[in-house]
């Protein structure tokens, strides 16, 4: 049996590849497992959008959204999203904290140790 570190470099793997329906699959195996993988979601996220599927890829990643609130790439991504999904005042929102949260990460890493 494959393990789910395994299965998640499989998914990315198929995914970078153009392998979307592959990646899709081995995304929701992961997810059987680990139900609250963020990075799982997020990837199932992306793929959800390439393919049309818009509002599931919203869900998605507002779920990853709520398991780790300060993901850039995330707040990013969804922003994207809602831009496509025409709600922009909510895009302009998550637009406004992907940047706090760029600025809040490059004055963490400025700090002296």
């Amino acid at each position: 049996m494959i393990d789910t570190d395994q299965l998640v470099d499989l998914a990315f793997d198929a995914y970078q590849d153009g392998r979307v329906g592959e990646a899709e699959q081995l995304c929701r195996q992961v997810l059987c497992r680990q139900p609250e993988d963020a990075l799982v979601l997020h990837l199932l996220g992306v793929i959800a959008e390439r393919t049309g599927r818009t509002a599931l890829g919203i869900d998605l990643l507002r779920k990853v959204i709520e398991l780790e609130p300060g993901s850039v790439e995330v707040l990013s991504d969804l922003g994207q999203l809602l831009t496509q999904a025409r709600s922009p005042w909510e895009a302009i929102s998550l637009f406004g904290a992907s940047g706090a949260a760029r600025t809040r990460l490059f004055r963490r890493a400025k700090q002296p140790r």
